[in-house]
């Protein structure tokens, strides 16, 4: 059991997932021992949040579900954590309204950061990476930001013109655009839905139909 008697130290991580801590206190061998356990796993909002706030989240959030061991102790409490990673938030920095709350709610706290390579905290690590908390499935690879269909082909003005003019003797796009017009049989061996007529122009396929004109 926590003994609010003797100093409070904490080892916490964080991964893409989640957030992993121990709550430690000296024995009497002398030895650092686990007396509490925490996870959080993040929403997907929060696994897109950088490494730094990631990491600071590590922290807030073992503080505030044991800050009624931790809050107005009689010793500081000695934070374990990857420095590596808090980097960002060691020099001026405009903060955004979240890490401005998270800075404030950090004030209440007599806290000590000590470093300790990630590598080297075993039990918070193996806490923030917990199978059940790994959403490899909502991970952000491969995503296309913007598809092929947010982007519209535009013809060159000149060359619409030339075959607006051009089309009405065409013979081949007459037939066509009764069919279209009647739902009647096209006028070569493809599906009426291929065809369809936009802007005085004829598509085929989503492609604009072109006369066999050597001047186009």
């Amino acid at each position: 059991m926590p003994d609010d008697k003797k100093p409070f130290i904490i080892e916490a991580d964080a991964s893409k997932w989640a957030t992993g801590a121990v709550l430690k206190q000296q024995g009497s061998d002398g030895e650092l021992h686990p007396c509490r356990y925490i996870s959080h796993a993040f929403t997907s909002t929060k696994q897109n949040y950088e490494i730094y706030d990631r990491e600071l989240l590590a922290i807030t959030n073992t503080l505030k579900a044991w800050e009624h061991y931790l809050l107005g102790g009689a010793h500081p409490v000695t934070v374990l954590s990857d420095h590596k990673n808090l980097t960002y938030f060691r020099t001026a920095q405009k903060l955004n309204r979240r890490q401005a709350r998270l800075s404030l709610y950090l004030t209440q706290f007599d806290l000590r950061l000590v470093h300790v390579p990630g590598t080297k905290m075993v039990q918070s690590d193996a806490l923030s990476r917990q199978p059940d908390l790994v959403d490899e499935e909502n991970d952000n690879d491969d995503i296309i930001m913007l598809p092929d269909k947010l982007f519209v082909n535009m013809i060159d003005p000149e060359l619409k013109t030339m075959l607006e003019e051009a089309l009405p003797s065409d013979k081949f796009l007459q037939m066509t655009i009764e069919s279209l017009i009647e739902k009647g049989t096209p006028p070569i061996k493809s599906s009426l839905q291929d065809w369809q007529t936009e802007e005085n122009l004829l598509f085929y396929k989503d492609r604009i139909y072109v006369l066999n004109n050597p001047t186009l």
